[in-house]
């Protein structure tokens, strides 16, 4: 009589808890996609005359979150995927060789016009 009053499903949904909490999948990280198209424009932006001030917005949300999504991936590096860590770090990079293109742009304005 005793063995029929315990339920072995709750037996069972706890082991599978357990191996999915080993088995831990890895995820992409948030904003992953836009870190990685808004390098990409802010580099093209930052090149165009005319868009020169929104490459310097689609270059500052681009570092902002990689920056957010790298200290989370310092912070729990099994957690994410590499290839979501690539596109980050990607992303990140052409923000960069944005904002340096912007600097330049900025200097041989000034030293064209002084």
């Amino acid at each position: 009589m005793p063995d029929d009053i315990i339920d072995d499903s709750l037996y069972g949904a706890n082991k599978t808890r357990r191996e999915a909490s080993l088995n831990q999948e890895k995820i992409d990280f948030p904003y992953e996609r836009s870190i990685y198209i808004k390098g990409i424009l802010a580099i093209l932006f930052s090149i165009s005359i005319f868009g020169f001030m929104v490459g310097l917005y689609f270059l500052n949300i681009a570092l902002k979150r990689s920056s957010e999504s790298l200290r989370d991936h310092k912070t729990f590096p099994r957690k994410y995927k590499e290839s979501s860590l690539k596109k980050v770090k990607f992303g990140r990079r052409m923000a960069f060789i944005a904002l340096f293109i912007w600097i330049g742009g900025i200097v041989a304005f000034l030293t064209i016009y002084n």
